[in-house]
């Protein structure tokens, strides 16, 4: 009896539609932690996003240096296969992911997230700009299979929750997006009073962290964003993230904030 396994041969474009893990493994081996490092830099995600909230982080985007101070020394194979689809030592916010969209979104142009006021002037710090050496037909490329992702009926992990039965349309509106689920420990509390969390502690929450980030309209792009749920049990980032992705587009345009 023969039995087909995987994806098959895949370029960018379908491994985005269809959410290839092992397509971005190969990508990161070859890149290697180092330079997979500074593109994750340089789209912005080492630093706080830069809105001047007082309770923004920075992601972790490991240098040697830090790998040094923090773990083993040295980066070893498996990392930059891990960080490449967004495990392992990587660590971001939903405004870094809402911020790396949007410069996708912009064909490599990386502008820092901004508050606005009502009268329209920005709030915080400067906003910091950086043009990514990133060639158009690559940019063409990812934006289509995040085009993909949401609009091909098959293979487009994302596709049901924007197109399928029973669901409301956002009509007139072309939207982008990716799928995500991420493999996350269990939330433990301290049950045995020893001060510190650690592996005999009660588990509260368990489950994956479901993501969905995405932008529109696909050929003027004017809004992007990142949804991410917390310890889900069934449906990864497409059946939980997705729909809620699918509402604020939704309203987005209503209220006029998409023309």
């Amino acid at each position: 009896k023969k039995f087909q396994h995987g994806h098959g041969p895949l370029a960018v474009v379908e491994a985005l539609q269809r959410s290839c893990n092992v397509y971005f493994y190969f990508v990161g081996q070859r890149l290697g932690p180092r330079r997979l490092c500074e593109w994750f830099r340089m789209f912005g995600l080492a630093d706080p996003p830069g809105t001047g909230l007082l309770n923004e982080r920075a992601g972790t985007v490991p240098t040697e240096a830090w790998m040094q101070a923090h773990r083993r020394g040295a980066y070893q194979p498996g990392d930059a296969r891990f960080m490449a689809v967004g495990q392992g030592l990587l660590t971001v916010t939903p405004t870094h992911m809402a911020d790396a969209i949007a410069t996708i979104a912009r064909d490599g142009v990386f502008l820092s997230p901004q508050l606005v006021l009502e009268t329209g002037a920005g709030a915080g710090p400067e906003q910091v700009r950086r043009d990514l050496p990133i060639l158009p037909a690559h940019a063409r490329a990812v934006k289509e299979g995040m085009y993909r992702v949401v609009n091909e009926r098959v293979g487009g992990t994302a596709w049901k929750y924007f197109h399928g039965p029973g669901v409301t349309p956002v009509e007139g509106l072309d939207i982008c997006g990716k799928t995500g689920t991420a493999t996350t420990a269990p939330q433990r509390i301290d049950s045995n009073d020893n001060g510190r969390i650690d592996g005999g502690d009660e588990i509260v929450r368990s489950g994956d962290t479901a993501w969905f980030v995405g932008f529109a309209p696909r050929d003027n792009p004017q809004i992007a964003l990142a949804v991410t749920v917390e310890y889900v049990g069934e449906g990864g980032g497409g059946g939980n993230a997705g729909p809620i992705a699918r509402e604020i587009f939704r309203l987005c345009r209503d209220m006029g904030y998409i023309k």
